[in-house]
């Protein structure tokens, strides 16, 4: 046997043993249990449109019972409000959207009373009728009110009239308060700008703020931290290019020219974006999806390595599909196995044959392999059309689901019924605000958007408090579903917010529990937990508590960058 032969071999030896380790999970649609499929439709519909999903959901912890609500928006066909059940199950409200030209949604407490509200962005008829934001303010305990056209003067948001597409809230200045950016089309023969973010002035109104790239033309963005200075960064995907624009945390934004090659100019197609640490380097890469053909051209998707804080393109090497047409992905670790994969939502614009979304498994040397066969991808609703997921654990089992939204169908939901095994552990970390805001308010920070780690076994897993995948709508996961492998002992969980601010817990943490860092309930300072039954001491010290080398350190500097504050919560 000649040289290349005997690679041959050992190549396909290799390749078989990393199928034969690879965990694949189970899931059983139970979109039916919900009654997912009754509520689709509005009362008088009988047949189904085209194009009744919009490129994304909504899914938050509306009335902060650890449980995610789930908003998903139907194009033309309203909008859809599920309440979550301590049951694991859902109940339906509706906003009486109906007919309505629902794109992007995203949740945040727009008024200050602890439950999270909701944004909702409309088209225009092409341009021709342009609206404002609608807003579903929540009611505790399970209930909201809508305040429809110009509703949102309440919180001075109703002003604009826009041909809304995508919208997300951010901490833009790291002051603990969640500003709001909408990104939307061009309205013909307007010559003014096109998008709008407003800053959170703290007391329930938003004033309007220029950014810098108002007559940039994109119909999509997602938000990184690409050089990890704590403030967030937008990557706005217009139809021939990508850009990204660097937060500086003063309300403005810069043009990045060298964190993509040729500064992203050549990035065609480009609709979602899912922040991934795909190969456990401490960096977090992205796996874009990419959905149209530029001048007959068929665009591939591109995962991006993160170096020094600049993207490289990859996909070639690492086992993930070419050319298709994929709207958007969402990441996570589907099996426990310790490393995240990829759920990809393909469409064929209704051109047979029907071909399912794509499940890619990362096989923990920073490549995937493709799992067919699964309930993923059988018994697919006939003449439907891949176009959106969203990757999570609806019912804290520490298996994460699957919702799916397809074209001219239902909403899908898979239950991952995975058996449990000794070698596939999780985490699951519930993220507030740092308990030191309660007595140093110069260390108030908002929880969405701040990075955690888990340290388990020498092994640091990464996500963000954000949805698993971003396009036209932003969820916001305050409860993170890490898979740890073998291990069974977290032995750190690290969140940084903005502008450095940072709470650590370290000891014998524990695995397969939810671990509740920060004042996540609405709870008195001394206590936490659901029904706040919890007491706590956080941070008993007068002084700020440092950490070198996990040995205390005190300081009297209010302004110390960053700052360190000992987890003191429950653990669950």
């Amino acid at each position: 046997m000649d040289a290349w032969s005997l690679l041959l071999v050992l190549g396909l030896i290799c390749v078989a043993s990393a199928s034969r380790s690879l965990r694949i999970p189970v899931f059983e649609e139970v979109g039916d249990r919900f009654g997912l499929r009754n509520y689709t439709q509005s009362p008088k519909k009988t047949e189904f449109k085209l194009e009744n999903k919009y490129w994304g959901m909504t899914l938050c912890d509306v009335n902060r019972d650890g449980r995610y609500e789930m908003i998903l928006g139907n194009h033309g066909d309203g909008l859809e409000f599920w309440w979550a059940d301590d049951n694991d199950s859902y109940e339906f409200q509706s906003p009486g959207l109906y007919r309505r030209d629902i794109h992007g949604t995203a949740c945040a407490d727009l008024d200050n009373d602890g439950d999270l509200d909701v944004i909702v962005t409309r088209g225009g008829r092409n341009g021709s009728a342009p609206g404002t934001g609608l807003i579903l303010e929540a009611l505790p305990p399970r209930d909201f009110q809508k305040l429809d056209e110009g509703g949102g003067e309440k919180f001075g948001l109703g002003e604009q009239f826009i041909r809304g597409r995508s919208t997300a809230f951010f901490d833009a200045k790291g002051n603990g308060h969640l500003d709001l950016l909408y990104v939307n089309r061009r309205i013909p023969r307007a010559t003014d700008g096109i998008h709008l973010f407003y800053e959170n002035m703290g007391n329930g109104q938003f004033v309007g703020r220029k950014v810098g790239f108002e007559l940039t033309n994109a119909a999509w963005f997602s938000l990184v931290d690409y050089n990890e200075d704590g403030y967030m960064d937008i990557i706005l995907m217009l139809w021939t290019s990508i850009e990204l624009w660097r937060g500086t945390g003063r309300f403005t934004f810069v043009k990045v020219e060298n964190a993509f090659p040729n500064g992203g100019a050549d990035v065609t197609g480009a609709h979602c974006n899912c922040e991934i640490d795909f190969d456990g380097d401490g960096d977090m890469d992205l796996y874009m999806a990419r959905g149209r053909r530029q001048e007959n051209k068929v665009v591939s998707d591109i995962l991006w390595e993160k170096r020094d804080n600049i993207y490289y393109p990859i996909s070639e090497e690492r086992g993930l599909p070419v050319g298709g047409r994929h709207y958007h992905a969402t990441c996570g670790d589907f099996n426990n196995d310790g490393h995240v994969d990829i759920f990809v939502s393909r469409a064929t614009l209704f051109k047979p044959p029907q071909i399912p979304d794509l499940l890619l498994m990362n096989l923990g040397d920073g490549s995937f392999r493709s799992v067919p066969g699964t309930a993923l991808d059988r018994n697919l609703p006939p003449n439907s059309d891949g176009n959106n997921a969203m990757a999570y654990d609806h019912n804290l089992d520490g298996r994460l689901d699957l919702l799916v939204g397809r074209k001219n169908a239902s909403w899908s939901f898979y239950e991952n019924t995975s058996t449990r095994a000794r070698n596939f552990n999780y985490i699951l970390v519930r993220v507030g605000a740092p308990r030191a805001s309660v007595f140093y308010p110069v260390v108030k920070r908002n929880p969405l958007n701040a990075m955690v780690k888990v340290t388990c076994d020498g092994v640091v897993h990464l996500r963000r408090v954000a949805a698993s995948g971003q396009s036209h709508s932003q969820s916001y996961f305050d409860t993170l579903h890490f898979g740890l492998g073998s291990c069974r002992n977290v032995q750190k969980v690290e969140v940084k917010y903005a502008r450095g601010v940072t709470v650590q817990r370290t000891g014998n943490l524990g695995a397969n529990r939810i671990f509740e860092s920060g004042l996540y309930f609405p709870c008195l300072p001394n206590k936490a937990g659901k029904g706040c039954k919890e007491t706590i001491l956080p941070c008993l010290t007068k002084k700020w508590l440092g950490y070198s080398n996990i040995e205390y350190e005190e300081t009297t500097s209010p302004d110390m960058d960053p700052i360190y504050c000992p987890m003191t919560g429950p653990q669950f």
